[in-house]
């Protein structure tokens, strides 16, 4: 094999199979209310032949963290606490399992008129 074709495969296999595995970029949190949020990225940089996908873990303080896995670039989060601080992150995950360093963000949940009502005492109808 000549040094040419040597280095053709080098940066193909460069090109498709990065040594580091980018982390998703900007991590945007979108809109949030009382139970729900959503959260978005862009790709990273050299995965357009690459077949990937997100895995997505959020929590709140002393709780387990709920883990999902999706293909597109933005996520809903559901069933959320109202009135309650989450860590999110993300991180880019290759078909042969390999995980990128994590992306990170927090948001805060609405508190809603439930969570009013208990600390006013005001009914709500």
């Amino acid at each position: 094999m000549h040094i040419a074709e040597t280095f053709r495969i080098l940066i193909y296999l460069l090109m498709y199979f990065p040594l580091v595995l980018p982390a998703p970029d900007q991590l945007t949190v979108d809109s949030v209310d009382t139970t729900s949020a959503a959260v978005s990225w862009s790709q990273p940089p050299g995965l357009d032949h690459t077949q990937h996908h997100y895995q997505i873990s959020y929590h709140c303080s002393g709780t387990e963290p709920h883990i999902t896995t999706t293909s597109s670039h933005g996520i809903t989060l559901s069933e959320l606490q109202c009135g309650t601080q989450y860590s999110v992150t993300v991180c880019t995950v290759l078909e042969n399992g390999k995980q990128s360093q994590l992306s990170s963000t927090t948001l805060t949940t609405s508190k809603g008129l439930l969570y009013l009502s208990i600390i006013f005492d005001v009914k709500v109808y």
